[in-house]
């Protein structure tokens, strides 16, 4: 009895775990991929940037109206880091309007690397 139990409670755990990572934004990366980095600088504009760069690849989201922009913004954030990237230069956000499946939010990035 007690063995079904603990069965059944990671079952449950496993089921609460896919349930609350499909609720999280998902990011779309292309690019070139480094060691992972600790801090990414966050850029809106290239012309912010002071050191010499280069574009190691692009992200965007989902496109999902549900998401507020900061978590859109922290998830690639932290895809950045994975990435190995120094930088990130957020190039575009908007809302994408469809009449069968409702707004959508879309926030476009280009990863940099320092040279």
């Amino acid at each position: 009895m007690m063995k079904k139990a603990s069965t059944l409670y990671i079952v449950f755990l496993a089921i609460l775990c896919i349930a609350l990572s499909s609720c999280a934004p998902t990011i779309h990366y292309l690019g070139e991929s480094y060691e992972p980095s600790n801090d990414v600088e966050v850029f809106y504009d290239a012309k912010d940037i002071k050191r010499e760069y280069k574009v190691i690849g692009k992200m965007t989201n989902d496109k999902v109206v549900d998401y507020d922009v900061e978590v859109v913004k922290a998830k690639m954030i932290e895809k950045a880091k994975q990435a190995g990237g120094d930088g990130i230069v957020f190039t575009d956000v908007g809302v994408e309007h469809s009449d069968t499946e409702g707004d959508r939010l879309a926030i476009k990035a280009n990863l940099i690397k320092y040279l």
